[in-house]
């Protein structure tokens, strides 16, 4: 039987890096029997970042009403995986992970029925998590509403042992690989940590890296992310004339974000007293840590054997 490791997030864990690496050794993956596939991916997509991984594939999942058997992408990662004969299949979309109906993920177990499917993830500590995934929804253009607005709105994403559940329910706790995305944790690095995940037998200093595996998806600065959150109030509207308004907005962002760029570098140095650099208080992320210690503390010890009940060591 074939086996599918499907790679799922979260979003801001170096999913970006993961992919581009694996894009790039496609050959050498083959050759040691492991499937990425070509299918799958938005290969139109104007942000390299997401033309790499099978966003796709996540995409469809939560526009499927019924199962995935019409689905003319997952048919064709079907026919490319039939037509390759790889023993193993990695399939990697952390927006796999944005989907919390259970309906949904019920659909894709079905789907994947023929094969054994590990589900792979990588868990980040929560205020990190959800203050660099509003700044990447900031910098898409798609958000407008202040950090703790956002939070309470997406908390329920921050709720690990409950996300792992769902999947757990239908893949079972066996074919769950859970990791946690600290540079403590990892083994020689995150994508040698990824690798070892999936059992493949090379070490990434005998493949290839590019500049996109080393530094994917790289954050802007907090001054900038506000900035942008003001002028998505701005263009918030969705008539035609402000859809391309905010696109072009979000092409703008995407330059001021170069490391070089004349923009981003007087944004940095604004002064603190006209546009600040925090964007939550220590004090806000030991809240919202305190609001996930006894899903982290049963994460750890169900998922990782850890009776002390520690997902995470680093501190604030």
């Amino acid at each position: 039987m074939t086996t599918i490791y499907l790679h799922i997030g979260l979003p801001k864990t170096g999913t970006s890096s993961i992919q581009s690496f694996l894009l790039d050794n496609r050959e050498i993956l083959l050759d040691k029997g492991f499937l990425y596939p070509l299918a799958g991916r938005p290969e139109t997509c104007p942000f390299p970042q997401i033309r790499v991984g099978h966003h796709s594939l996540a995409h469809e999942l939560t526009q499927a009403k019924n199962d995935l058997s019409n689905s003319p992408i997952w048919e064709e990662v079907q026919q490319e995986i039939k037509r390759i004969g790889s023993e193993k299949v990695i399939i990697s979309a952390e927006y796999f992970t944005l989907i919390l109906e259970a309906d949904k993920i019920s659909r894709l177990k079905n789907y994947l029925s023929e094969y054994e499917t590990k589900i792979v993830i990588y868990l980040r500590r929560q205020d990190d998590y959800l203050t660099s995934l509003y700044c990447e929804q900031v910098k898409m253009g798609s958000e407008s509403s202040t950090i703790q607005e956002f939070i309470e709105q997406n908390k329920a994403y921050g709720d690990y042992y409950n996300l792992l559940q769902m999947w757990r329910k239908l893949f079972g706790h066996e074919n769950l690989i859970v990791k946690v995305y600290e540079k403590s944790q990892f083994k020689n690095g995150l994508i040698n940590d990824f690798l070892n995940s999936i059992d493949f037998p090379l070490e990434a200093s005998q493949m290839k890296y590019n500049s996109l595996s080393l530094s994917s998806n790289i954050s802007q600065s907090r001054k900038a992310t506000k900035i942008m959150r003001f002028l998505n109030q701005i263009n918030g509207g969705n008539t035609p004339f402000q859809k391309r308004v905010k696109r072009k907005m979000v092409n703008l962002y995407h330059e001021v974000l170069s490391t070089e760029n004349y923009l981003s570098n007087i944004i940095v140095k604004i002064p603190n007293f006209i546009v600040n650099d925090e964007l939550i208080s220590v004090q806000d992320r030991i809240d919202l840590l305190q609001k996930f210690a006894e899903s982290n503390r049963r994460v750890a010890e169900d998922y990782l054997g850890r009776q002390n009940g520690q997902l995470f060591y680093s501190t604030l």
